[in-house]
């Protein structure tokens, strides 16, 4: 399948993380890009995203956006929900049926990154694609949920597209809360807390990384009806992970842990990460044979590197930034 050089490649979720980076690295390369946002003030301006033709559009509502994907070249999926309770996941799920629906039907290249959490706790380490998905939080249901949509639709429907399970992404652009929550914190000089001994590893990615990678697979066809583990650029243990933080913003805050006792476990819906204390309990390393052979993929970006650049981004914020950090 060749891509439509004269249609312009989607990205749903233009004011995400990754969905930023992606609009900025295709319009770096001088594709057309066109961005789906649900509120056009809370896209970011400059030079890059001024060449970006901005579109509102509803996910929940899918006759706003079925003529823009008709009309494009290849759609990036990176929309997402911050899911921390079961039935929201139904609402993903709805979102990502609809989307692919349409792809299927305007035969339209669908890109779509979900997040390693999919596996859950694993059994084995480095992680393959054969790995089950056994997901054992709201949000890791719903991206096992989009996958199973997607890659159905990809056998049944003749959908032509691609999937890639990615680690935690840390770089600019941040939106998540377990992002952003020690940036605030250490911003202020504020302890950043570890809820758990702060001994197990994780492995995180450059959302640049990604975007990278959405592009290589949208314009290889041998990558339609597969699934992709991208490797991290690094595996770190948590402590020395929120040292590193720490040490860029260099603001005098320290690093502190907290494994929350039994009945902390039972209240953790009162909080983030304490809803999430399996995430960093659990280490979740991914197996990139599968796409280092087919797509010769390697990290340009050091887990050090996205750690400063993320911090530079989030300082140097302006003034009308619509983060609602302050």
């Amino acid at each position: 399948m060749r891509l439509d050089t004269g249609k312009k490649h989607l990205v749903l979720g233009g004011t995400g993380q990754l969905g930023v980076c992606m609009l900025r690295y295709l319009t770096s390369i001088g594709l057309g890009v066109r961005a789906i946002v649900r509120n056009v003030e809370a896209f970011y301006q400059s030079p890059l995203e001024a060449e970006v033709e901005i579109l509102t559009g509803d996910m929940n509502n899918p006759w706003s956006y079925r003529p823009i994907l008709e009309g494009s070249a290849v759609v990036y999926y990176c929309v997402t929900k911050w899911i921390t309770q079961p039935h929201e996941a139904v609402i993903e799920m709805q979102w990502a049926e609809s989307v692919a629906n349409a792809c299927a039907e305007y035969n339209v290249r669908l890109i779509v990154p979900i997040c390693a959490w999919a596996y859950g706790k694993p059994k084995q380490l480095p992680v393959p694609e054969s790995h089950p998905l056994m997901a054992s939080s709201p949000y890791g249901t719903s991206k096992a949920s989009v996958e199973y949509i997607v890659m159905k639709l990809a056998r049944t429907a003749g959908l032509k597209a691609t999937v890639l399970r990615i680690p935690p992404m840390w770089g600019p652009f941040a939106r998540c809360p377990l992002t952003l929550n020690p940036l605030m914190a250490v911003s202020r000089g504020k302890s950043f807390r570890i809820p758990s001994s702060g001994e197990s590893r994780v492995e995180w990615i450059d959302p640049r990384d990604v975007a990278r990678t959405m592009l290589a697979c949208a314009q290889d066809d041998g990558t339609i009806g597969k699934v992709y583990n991208i490797p991290g650029s690094g595996d770190i243990k948590w402590r020395e992970f929120a040292s590193w933080v720490t040490k860029v913003a260099a603001t005098g805050a320290n690093v502190r842990t907290n494994s929350y006792n039994l009945l902390g476990r039972m209240l953790g819906q009162m909080s983030l990460e304490r809803s999430l204390l399996w995430w960093y309990e659990s280490p979740l390393l991914l197996d990139g044979t599968a796409i280092r052979t087919d797509l010769k993929y390697e990290n340009t970006y050091s887990l050090k590197q996205s750690i400063i650049d993320n911090w530079r981004w989030y300082s140097n914020r302006r003034p009308d930034d619509v983060l609602g950090l302050r």
